[in-house]
């Protein structure tokens, strides 16, 4: 990227870092480096973020939590957007939760419980951030983020401001409010309830999560279920139990979780993906859609 807008982007934005590893911002622990990474703490400087991109073209890219993306090792040539401050705070008025797009949706489930507000206990496991759990529309024990949404506040690369109502998205399993889109604001209604209840309902959410999904880099179920069908169980009957590259394996605790041993590259990931995919479509005539995200050039 043109060095010019790279210190125009550290002047506008104090928290700026130049040529970072991207590996450092996934839990998958791979990806090469990004040319720059913006952490904006406010609208306003997110506004500015977005003029720049704007004006001169660059590519960008919104992070959460990094838990649902496999980045190129070739890294990102544009500016990745990780918000922080502000834009990932998280406050109670009445049953209602109002949370930035960077804020962590494990603490949310936690100060919900804390405040006797029930609704969010599905997601006290995901390790993700409010803003992607709206993109994608992240769920989990049979439970997703469009069920309890009040309204989104979004801004577009044009610098528009938006307040999206639940009823403007066409929800689904996966699918969320997607697109270009930052989601810096989200309004949950939630219920009261006495704290020992949501709290059980929460470990209960976690004894599960520990029964059956593995440890380790990984970044959650790779591939969506078909219709009717599980992703796990294809992939099992595919022949691929255990199958790895290089240091990227299929979970033998969950076949549509990948871990990362430990060095193992975006490429091994993807190139296992693929093998994957291919694997369950010749012999099923079925094709696995990503969960994940991609990023970058593979």
């Amino acid at each position: 990227m043109n060095p010019r807008i790279i210190r125009e982007l550290s002047h506008i934005i104090e928290m700026t870092c130049i040529n970072t590893p991207l590996k450092n911002y996934t839990t998958f622990k791979t990806g090469g480096d990004a040319s720059a990474i913006a952490f904006p703490k406010n609208l306003d400087e997110l506004k500015k973020i977005f003029n720049l991109i704007r004006k001169n073209n660059i590519p960008y890219y919104i992070i959460g939590g990094g838990s649902n993306i496999l980045i190129s090792d070739k890294g990102f040539d544009g500016i990745i957007i990780k918000l922080s401050g502000e834009l990932s705070e998280i406050r109670f008025d009445g049953t209602m939760a109002i949370a930035g797009g960077g804020a962590s949706l494990i603490r949310l489930s936690r100060l919900a419980m804390e405040n006797g507000l029930a609704g969010l206990e599905f997601a006290c496991a995901i390790p993700g951030t409010v803003g992607g759990a709206v993109m994608i529309n992240a769920g989990a024990h049979g439970e997703d983020i469009s069920g309890i949404i009040n309204e989104i506040h979004a801004i577009s690369a044009d610098g528009t401001v938006e307040i999206l109502k639940k009823s403007d998205i066409n929800w689904g399993y996966r699918r969320g409010a997607g697109g270009s889109r930052c989601f810096f604001t989200t309004i949950f209604d939630l219920n009261q309830k006495m704290v020992d209840i949501i709290k059980k309902k929460m470990d209960n959410c976690i004894s599960e999560r520990n029964r059956s999904q593995p440890k380790g880099f990984s970044a959650g179920s790779i591939f969506k279920n078909p219709s009717g069908d599980k992703a796990y169980r294809l992939i099992i009957e595919a022949g691929f139990g255990g199958a790895c590259v290089g240091d990227a394996v299929v979970s033998d605790k969950h076949a549509n979780f990948i871990i990362n041993r430990g060095n193992a590259s975006s490429s091994d990931i993807f190139n296992l993906i693929t093998q994957i995919q291919n694997g369950v479509r010749d012999k099923f005539g079925v094709n696995l859609e990503t969960e994940i995200q991609l990023l970058g050039e593979f």
